[in-house]
C-alpha cells in the first residue's frame, strides 16, 4: 500500500490548541458517513475532529482504509482526507479506521479507535436504471392540468426507448415523449380532464445509454385542480333570507381570470 502525505482540503479549519489542553480530539462527523450506499467511487473520505491535530501523528498506519487502497493523505487543521489515487471498487463495502495514534496539537490521543462503513455505488454498465423522482410527484393533488409530465432517471438514458409506448398517462391520453440527459418528458396532446386522476406508467422497454432496461414497470398517481376559467360568483346582496321591499338591487360579485362580460340569474325559477 503507498500513502503520500499532501494537502487536500476536506472542510475543516486552523484552530490552535490552548496551553494546558488534556481533552482528547474526537471526531465529529465522516464524509461519507457511516452507514452511506451509493457513494461514487471517486470519493475522498474525510473526518473532521472536535480540534486541529498534529499532522506528524497522521500517516498510513494511524488512518486506514480497507482493502489496500492507495492514496494520498492530507491534514488540514481539525480534518483528516484521504484521497484515492484511483477509483474505489464498484458494489463495495469499504470501512476507515482512525487509530488512537492521532493525537491533537498538544498530544492528547484519541481515546479509542475510531471506525466507519460506507459502500459504493454498482457499476453503472451493469446497475439497471431507476426513477429517483416525478413531476407531479405521486399522490400530488390540484395538478395543472397543462402541464407536461416528468420523469427523472438514476444515469442517462437511450432516447430511443422513450416514446409513447413505453412512457404514457391512462384514461386514452395520448402525447409526445421527448428527453434530456437523465430526464424524460411526456407532453399531452390535449389538456387533461380537470378534477382527473391519472396514472403513468413507464416499462420496462426503456433502457439506459448501457443498454440496462429498468427491472419492472414504475407508475405513479396524481390528481388534476379546477378548471381555472369558471368563474366564481358571490351573492352581496340580498344575503339568504333577507326581507327585502317590493324593490331591490341584487349585487353579485363575479371572479374571472378574463373578465366577466354579463350575469344571468334565476328570481323564483325565471331567468
Amino acid at each position: 500500500m503507498t500513502t503520500i502525505l499532501g494537502i487536500i482540503a476536506c472542510g475543516g479549519d486552523d484552530p490552535t490548541g490552548p496551553q494546558g489542553d488534556t481533552t482528547p480530539p474526537t471526531v465529529n462527523r465522516t464524509y461519507p458517513a457511516d452507514g452511506a450506499d451509493n457513494v461514487s467511487v471517486d470519493s475522498t473520505v474525510c473526518a473532521v475532529f472536535s480540534e486541529a491535530l498534529d499532522s506528524a501523528s497522521v500517516t498510513s498506519a494511524s488512518f486506514v482504509i480497507s482493502g489496500d487502497v492507495d492514496g494520498a493523505i492530507s491534514v488540514d487543521g481539525d480534518s483528516i482526507a484521504f484521497a484515492p489515487s484511483g477509483s474505489l471498487d464498484y458494489s463495495t463495502e469499504y470501512t476507515a479506521t482512525i487509530t488512537t495514534a492521532v493525537t491533537d496539537r498538544a498530544g492528547n490521543h484519541l481515546a479509542g479507535n475510531y471506525s466507519w462503513s460506507f459502500t459504493t455505488e454498482g457499476d453503472p454498465a451493469t446497475t439497471p436504471p431507476v426513477v429517483i423522482s416525478t413531476e407531479p410527484a405521486d399522490n400530488a393533488v390540484g395538478v395543472d392540468a397543462t402541464l407536461p409530465i416528468t420523469a427523472t432517471f438514476s444515469k442517462e438514458m437511450d432516447p430511443a426507448t422513450l416514446n409513447g409506448a413505453s412512457f404514457y398517462l391512462d384514461r386514452g391520453m395520448t402525447g409526445v415523449v421527448s428527453h434530456s440527459n437523465s430526464t424524460a418528458t411526456l407532453t399531452p396532446d390535449d389538456t387533461l380532464d380537470f378534477n382527473t386522476t391519472y396514472t403513468a406508467t413507464i416499462t420496462t422497454a426503456v433502457a439506459d445509454t448501457f443498454g440496462n432496461q429498468m427491472a419492472a414497470n414504475f407508475t405513479w398517481s396524481f390528481t388534476t385542480g379546477d378548471n381555472p376559467l369558471i368563474p366564481e360568483a358571490t351573492v352581496y346582496w340580498p344575503y339568504d333570507s333577507a326581507i327585502v321591499g317590493a324593490t331591490t338591487t341584487v349585487q353579485i360579485y363575479v371572479i374571472h381570470p378574463i373578465g366577466a362580460d354579463s350575469v344571468q340569474f334565476f328570481v323564483d325559477g325565471v331567468l
